[in-house]
């Protein structure tokens, strides 16, 4: 079956026994956090990304071969990309635009949530301030997009 999602331009086909379970959805009442890997399916297998990412952003997310960086996503949006370094037991984050406090503080939990789960003890997180966009970095680089990034706290 075709169908039309309001402000997502184009036809979409679902399964006729997919629409009944899409009726019925709603969408979160509260922020809801992830941070996702570097070449996630959720961003690497459309072709159509302008629903998910704003196209201003888009070379901080991919490079030039269209590798997607760890990111992280608000309610199904891409807001920034984030990086581990195991070594030094930190987790590194860079958002697009200033959130509230309350996204803000979920974003530092799922930060630590994920830092314990890939360095398997207690991590700190730092926001990076400024960075150099993933398309213009060293082929690779999409993997750890914070590697070298300073932080300004």
């Amino acid at each position: 079956m075709e169908l039309e999602i309001l402000e997502s331009p184009g036809i979409f086909t679902m399964l006729k026994e997919d629409y009944q379970a899409f009726k019925l959805f709603r969408t979160a009442e509260d922020a809801v956090i992830h941070f996702l890997p570097a070449m996630d399916p959720y961003i690497m297998g459309y072709k159509n990304r302008d629903r998910f990412i704003d196209e201003v952003f888009y070379n901080y997310v991919f490079d030039r071969f269209g590798n997607a960086s760890p990111a992280i996503i608000l309610n199904g949006e891409v807001i920034g990309i984030w990086d581990v370094a195991d070594e030094d037991n930190l987790v590194k984050f860079f958002l697009f635009k200033q959130m509230g406090d309350e996204i803000y503080q979920k974003i530092i939990e799922a930060g630590i949530r994920i830092g314990r789960f890939y360095c398997d003890r207690e991590v700190d997180i730092v926001e990076i301030r400024s960075i150099v966009p993933v398309k213009e970095l060293t082929v690779g680089s999409f993997m750890s997009p914070l590697k070298n990034a300073l932080s300004n706290n």
